[in-house]
């Protein structure tokens, strides 16, 4: 779909509507749009992560997989994917809006507004994108964190985000960090004070208690709160992971395990 026939169906909606089909009709249209096999099949790309990427044959081979060969041809998808002149119908657009899809057309878009978008491998060789929800928007770390702090009240998750914005380790192509329990603790020990530090936040007892490891029950702890994080965090596109490896002691050959932590994070605006 086109910059210029997007921007032409938020001129003619309200035209539309008046001169249109009834509001009965066209909610009839949607649903229906909804359930046919092309709309389906171009749904079920994004069951996974939200997000799918591809070329334009990548995406028809991709929808007559799913829904037949008919499907890749009918004039409504074709009117909304690609470089189509004509104008889809506004009953097709709606079903869009319902179902929170968006198709994206890297070609077709300013570098602008291209800036607001992310998706892996998404670019001149890869065009198009099937964003639904805000699976493809450039999340902003300020609000990612707010909202750690406010809905979940969790301070350590809010610090994790802050830590992925921050870290020198998250560049703009590597937006990983592993490490072991106490090296991640002493990290976010050292964003925390970077943030009390400069700007002018409280301090927070609890928070303090929680990075600071002394004990083996100390440990435990913190990776329990870590584990809790690691669910919060999913909703912000943060992925916190862990695995047990077993190390061995060079003096004495005595085994121990211990936790490797990961943490994956979006390229934040």
């Amino acid at each position: 779909m086109t910059n210029e026939n997007r921007d032409h169906i938020e001129e003619r909606e309200d035209q539309a509507i008046e001169e249109g089909p009834p509001r009965d009709e066209l909610d009839r249209l949607v649903d229906e749009t909804i359930r046919e096999p092309w709309f389906v099949a171009l749904k079920s790309l994004t069951d996974q992560s939200g997000l799918w990427v591809g070329t334009e044959d990548e995406l028809m081979a991709e929808i007559e997989a799913r829904a037949g060969r008919d499907a890749s041809r009918c004039e409504a998808f074709l009117s909304y994917v690609g470089d189509s002149s004509e104008i889809p119908p506004v009953h097709v657009e709606y079903a869009f809006r319902q179902a929170r899809l968006e198709v994206l057309d890297y070609r077709q878009m300013t570098k602008k507004i291209r800036e607001d978008y992310y998706g892996p491998g998404w670019g001149l060789s890869a065009p198009i994108m099937i964003e639904r929800g805000l699976a493809g928007r450039k999340p902003y770390h300020e609000a990612a964190a707010y909202l750690m702090t406010t809905k979940y009240r969790n301070p350590l998750a809010a610090l994790v985000v802050e830590f992925t914005y921050h870290g020198h380790k998250f560049t703009r192509n590597n937006r990983e960090w592993s490490g072991r329990t106490g090296k991640l603790a002493e990290q976010l020990s050292i964003r925390y004070m970077d943030e009390v530090t400069f700007k002018g936040s409280r301090r927070n007892k609890e928070l303090e208690e929680a990075l600071k490891l002394e004990r083996l029950e100390d440990f435990r702890r913190f990776c329990g709160q870590m584990r809790t994080c690691a669910f919060l965090l999913k909703d912000v596109g943060v992925k916190v992971s862990w695995e047990k490896h077993v190390g061995q002691k060079v003096a004495t050959d005595e085994k121990y395990t211990f936790t490797w932590w990961t943490i994956e994070a979006p390229r934040w605006k």
